[in-house]
């Protein structure tokens, strides 16, 4: 199952779960990605969060700080990329 849920004006998370139960928060989560506009930006898979390098605006940086502003943590833009398209084929 999907949900889109908007976390702050043009900052969205797309949530993939293997269910939905009365309480969303409860459910198995089995993937989370953040997207600032139409960009995925970090991602979060188990406990582990991958947050990309601004490569692209202030405002991107703003919904960066917004997921997590602990700049230390975040990761190449390219490596980010590879990262991601292993945890979508993962499943």
């Amino acid at each position: 199952m999907i949900r889109l849920v908007r976390e702050a004006p043009n900052l969205h998370i797309v949530q993939l779960r293997t269910k939905w139960d009365i309480d969303p928060d409860y459910s198995q989560l089995n993937l989370s990605i953040w997207f600032s506009y139409e960009t995925p930006v970090a991602y979060q898979k188990g406990n582990e969060l991958v947050i990309s390098k601004n490569i692209w605006s202030s405002t991107t940086g703003k919904h960066l700080n917004i997921i997590d502003p602990d700049k230390s943590k975040r990761i190449d833009n390219h490596e980010f990329n590879e990262r991601m398209q292993k945890a979508l084929n993962q499943g």
